[in-house]
């Protein structure tokens, strides 16, 4: 069985690998380590070659997600620019994390994130009653 490519598939991979490429001078793959804390979770991702200006972190749907978008030169169109999203980090979130207190900080080339822990997730327990009908 053939797989078909549509045009427009091919031209983003294309572009994509353009962009990626070590012929067109590269990129540095980032560095992530996750620990856990003593009262958090730390995130620290080091991404060489990148400022903090260009790094975002989302969550969604209990999803954190670090990265930047890479810009480029929109083919066939003229002085347009459009830019494609380089993810650098992406976990979903442990369920005993606060998800209202998470920070982040970027220090001496290190961005870290910091995930503290719900006080409440931990050690909960209660016994449910039975009922019959």
């Amino acid at each position: 069985m053939k797989m078909k490519l549509s045009d427009s598939l091919v031209k983003n991979m294309v572009v994509t690998a353009d962009l990626l490429n070590t012929i067109n001078g590269g990129m540095s793959l980032p560095s992530t380590k996750m620990r856990k804390l003593e009262d958090c979770y730390e995130l620290d991702v080091v991404a060489p070659g990148l400022s903090v200006e260009n790094l975002k972190i989302e969550i969604h749907n209990r999803h954190l997600s670090v990265f930047h978008y890479l810009n480029y030169k929109a083919p066939n169109h003229t002085n347009e620019q459009e830019g494609a999203p380089n993810i650098v980090h992406l976990m979903p979130i442990p369920f005993d994390v606060e998800l209202d207190s998470i920070t982040a900080l970027y220090e001496e080339k290190h961005l870290k994130v910091i995930m503290p822990f719900n006080e409440l997730a931990e050690g909960y327990f209660r016994s449910i009653d039975i009922d019959t009908v």
